[in-house]
């Protein structure tokens, strides 16, 4: 039976596990040959014995080819669960088991997962009985992977070399100063992210005060660029500064990185006046986003 309680936590995109796409649209047909030429022939589907596969390209991924499935199934088909509805929807997710970890802590029970040659799969019901499958898909989770470093070792170190140099020849001076020390005190972090076994970028968070962290040290290597990288290493971010109970995440750029300026206003932050070190710094543009802190009232059940 689905559950039909309140979700315990308000859990918003901030920094949560979310759907990233439609990866299938699954539904039943009482006679799935008439379908599938009806489909054939009205609206040109072209598929092979009622499966077809729509591809497309992201904007923070355009170099990989992604799918969404469109397929007929059988009217006594078990493949939707006890769900009775016609139709099933795939979505797509990066990072299963967080979704699923996410899924537990709200208080909804999980079906089953597999893992197969294409991706790893679970299966969840929504509150109206509605069969949801997600998909995590290999070629995706296979790629890039974002985890917690030592901001002094060598990997951090020529990332953040590399960084220096690239800001420094498009602005003509330094970057604003970070030592590494700074992602080790208590609630901070430096992240890597890595292409298979490549470094391909980091990130890391520094104290502002109880309450505000600082994004510093965003890098994506030219490698990686084109990949979303820089979204999963924010995403990550973001996840550990909430973690962390900080209720704000700020960070500084430049009007010379328009990337950076369209990734973070893509990704729901907010343009502030200069803060700390960067008041008076004419080039300097910075943002802020508020994080949603789980607390011991919101996490227990209503």
């Amino acid at each position: 039976m689905p559950d039909k309680r309140e979700p315990k936590t308000p859990y918003n995109s901030t920094y949560m596990e979310h759907v990233t796409g439609i990866g299938g649209f699954f539904f039943k047909a009482r006679d799935p040959v008439l379908m599938a030429a009806w489909y054939r022939e009205t609206l040109g589907i072209r598929h092979e014995n009622g499966h077809a596969d729509f591809l497309w390209r992201t904007h923070d991924n355009s170099h990989e080819v992604a799918r969404t499935v469109w397929s007929l199934f059988p009217a006594d088909t078990d493949y939707f669960g006890p769900s009775t509805a016609p139709f099933m929807i795939n979505y797509r997710v990066v990072n299963l088991d967080r979704m699923l970890e996410q899924l537990r802590q709200a208080g909804v029970a999980i079906a089953k997962v597999e893992d197969c040659d294409y991706g790893r799969f679970a299966w969840i019901t929504d509150p109206e009985g509605h069969r949801i499958e997600l998909w995590e898909s290999k070629a995706e989770s296979s790629t890039v992977t974002v985890a917690v470093e030592n901001p002094n070792g060598e990997i951090a170190t020529g990332l953040l070399h590399d960084l220096c140099l690239e800001l420094s020849a498009r602005y003509g001076r330094p970057p604003s100063p970070f030592a590494p020390d700074e992602a080790l005190a208590p609630r901070t972090a430096f992240v890597v992210a890595r292409l298979g076994a490549q470094p391909i970028g980091c990130g890391a968070l520094r104290r502002i005060d109880d309450t505000t962290v600082e994004l510093k040290r965003m890098y994506v290597t030219p490698v990686g660029r084109r990949r979303g990288v820089s979204r999963r290493i924010l995403s990550e971010l973001e996840h550990l500064a909430a973690g962390f109970r900080y209720r704000v995440i700020r960070l500084e750029t430049g009007l010379a990185s328009p990337e950076a300026i369209g990734l973070y206003e893509s990704s729901g932050y907010s343009r502030i006046a200069p803060f700390g070190q960067y008041v008076g710094s004419p080039g300097s543009i910075c943002f802020e986003k508020h994080l949603h802190v789980k607390t011991a009232a919101s996490a227990a059940p209503k």
